[in-house]
């Protein structure tokens, strides 16, 4: 019988194994390199939004696909126009010929168009869509065993955008939410969330305190989720 893959080492020794092998940050300190990360959140808290932020400041270095399940090509050019460049990739879901694929198929599929590409930072959107799509008792934690063994057999980077956890904590590495992302980009993508609300002043007597009253908060637009859709093209951003 083959041994548990289990390393007993003292807290020193994993302290100097982590300083030798660093972590290197994909976004902030919220997705590192060779992690599978989960952006997590309600509909339409802008989840796609940062994701095409995450993946447009990525490009500008390295190459990075963006796998998208439930949003049309006409959808995708508008929402990606600011972040195109040579190094941001599509792929994209011929809906016309989905047929009815079971889930296997279509992730060996997925997997086989990633390998074809060779790039090895991924952005699917979203493990919700693929859910409501298969249908089945526990398709969240199926679906993610399925991304977590083609992360380890091509050495990807994943990050998935998905609106509740479904119980897939074993197969991700870390979790954020929208809210999480450093102030100065939700400013830039959600300014009327983040800004300091309107105030209006209320004073009773002269010289007393006022009560600040603030305004209520607004919501932002999120990802939507299509139709079905298979046969896969990649094609890069311009």
């Amino acid at each position: 019988m083959n041994p548990a893959p289990f390393t007993i080492l003292s807290a020193n020794e994993w302290l100097d194994r982590a300083a030798k092998t660093p972590a290197k940050p994909l976004f902030n300190n919220l997705w590192h390199e060779d992690e599978i990360a989960c952006l997590i959140d309600k509909p339409r808290s802008g989840k796609t939004s940062l994701a095409l932020h995450i993946a447009g400041e990525i490009a500008k270095s390295r190459r990075v696909l963006l796998i998208e399940f439930g949003t049309t090509m006409r959808q995708f050019a508008e929402r990606v126009r600011k972040y195109a460049s040579s190094g941001l990739f599509r792929l994209s879901l011929d809906r016309d010929s989905l047929g009815e694929l079971d889930r296997e198929t279509l992730m060996d599929r997925v997997e086989s168009a990633v390998k074809s590409s060779g790039i090895k930072i991924c952005i699917l959107d979203s493990l919700t869509w693929l859910c409501d799509y298969f249908r089945g008792a526990d398709m969240g934690r199926h679906i993610m065993r399925r991304i977590a063994d083609m992360r380890r057999r091509l050495g990807l980077s994943i990050l998935v955008l998905a609106e509740r956890t479904r119980r897939i904590e074993p197969f991700v590495d870390c979790f954020f939410s929208v809210d999480e992302a450093p102030e100065e980009v939700r400013l830039r993508l959600f300014p009327e969330k983040v800004k300091a609300p309107a105030v209006k002043k209320r004073s009773s007597v002269a010289g007393k305190r006022t009560t600040a009253i603030p305004s209520a908060p607004c919501s932002s637009p999120g990802a939507r989720h299509g139709t079905r859709a298979t046969a896969f093209s990649i094609s890069g951003a311009r």
